[in-house]
């Protein structure tokens, strides 16, 4: 999941898995029946397992690289989901290409006060409809949705 995580995150993830042991589908869900070192003891594996490091080359291309390979002339909605790189993605959108984005939802791992900084962003790219939320699922990791139109 991350491999530079630090040991609180990964605590924090573990206590977002604990606290939503309901919301887990079937059979899963009954782990919330085990007694407390067995229900810590999973949980714990599924936090390390989530956040086994595994490296993997791929090819890297920025939003706007992929806007003029495919000529694309207007994006409805725009999904980012990007697991602590969103801002490189934001980045990578060239000026010219913002007005071609409608719609954006982006996921983002407050940072550095990144929540502001994209927000601010998408402001001063002619988004005037902006908000914000975080899942009650992340209540304990610094993860937020940011939502954003013409």
């Amino acid at each position: 999941m991350y491999p530079d995580s630090s040991g609180e995150e990964k605590q924090q993830f573990a206590a977002t898995i604990r606290d939503n042991t309901e919301k887990l589908p079937f059979p899963f869900s009954l782990i919330k029946f085990l007694p407390h070192s067995m229900f810590c003891l999973i949980t714990d594996k599924l936090t390390d397992f989530a956040y086994f490091e595994q490296k993997i080359e791929c090819q890297i291309k920025t939003i706007s690289q992929i806007i003029e390979e495919q000529l694309i002339n207007q994006i409805d909605l725009l999904k980012i989901d990007v697991e602590k790189a969103e801002l490189d993605v934001l980045q990578g959108i060239n000026s010219e290409d913002w007005i071609k984005i409608k719609q954006v939802i982006v996921e983002v791992h407050n940072i550095n006060d990144r929540v502001l900084f994209i927000y601010e962003l998408l402001r001063e790219r002619g988004f005037s409809k902006i908000k914000q939320e975080q899942d009650p699922v992340f209540r304990h990791l610094d993860i937020y949705n940011i939502y954003a139109s013409r």
